[in-house]
């Protein structure tokens, strides 16, 4: 799993919390280096933000995450 240097510690901690029975290796990088590295197949998935910044590479699949609030 993949992710920015920015968002790291909200994701790891959260993959940790919710896949404790799964080994995780992190990956901190830019954006456009852990998309490809997914569409390269070296990483199974990347959390990162894109404000259409960067081209994702043809063939990866994406998902908006929206923002939770719990009141």
């Amino acid at each position: 799993m993949g992710t920015i240097q920015a968002m790291s510690p909200m994701v790891f901690t959260a993959l940790e919390i919710e896949l404790d029975s799964v080994r995780v290796r992190p990956e901190i990088d830019h954006g456009p280096v852990l998309l490809q590295q997914v569409h390269e197949g070296t990483l199974d998935a990347a959390i990162i933000t894109i404000a259409q910044q960067t081209v994702v590479p043809r063939g990866l699949a994406g998902t908006t995450m929206s923002k939770i609030i719990r009141c």
